[in-house]
């Protein structure tokens, strides 16, 4: 149903890759010829324990265990390092697009608008974008591409790869 869907684009954030796998998993256990918002939101709390906002928001209290534990929970629900490493560089660019954007007088509706950010998550992410100076987010993009150089050109152990990246984030 189109409220079916709302809830799954808002419970994965729009991100095509992670939407494909929640689909496929409400295909598979459905009862009916229909999904409904109720089947949504019961995935979500059996097959969501986080949503891609989390890791961002772990890492700018700089829970560090926390955001381990997310990052092995995509990871694992992927398959794929390059999803996590695009899931994680996509929450970060839109981090440094709010910056940008109060650098220049915006307020947060127009950062949410700008971004399409939904009313209902737009204050947990502007609490992420105070947590987090311009410079950092920009640091952390580079690392994160020179990270993801290295991963697909099979430099580095990606696992073990990530974590460091995640443990070094100040």
């Amino acid at each position: 149903t189109p409220e079916a869907w709302q809830v799954l684009e808002e419970q994965c954030s729009g991100v095509g890759r992670l939407i494909d796998a929640c689909l496929d998993q409400l295909i598979l256990y459905s009862d009916g010829p229909t999904i409904d918002q109720e089947a949504v939101e019961k995935l979500s709390g059996e097959f969501l324990r986080f949503e891609p906002f989390d890791l961002t928001e772990a890492l700018a209290y700089r829970d560090i265990p926390k955001a381990l534990v997310i990052f092995r929970f995509f990871y694992e629900l992927e398959g794929d390092m390059a999803a996590v490493i695009g899931l994680l560089h996509w929450q970060l660019k839109r981090l440094w697009q709010a910056k940008m954007i109060l650098a220049e007088g915006g307020s947060a509706d127009q950062v949410g608008g700008a971004l399409r950010i939904s009313p209902y998550r737009l204050s947990r992410f502007m609490n992420q974008v105070k947590q987090f100076e311009r410079a950092a987010v920009e640091k952390f993009l580079e690392e994160l591409w020179q990270l993801d150089w290295k991963v697909k050109t099979g430099a580095c152990d990606p696992v073990v790869a990530m974590e460091v990246f995640l443990a070094g984030v100040r």
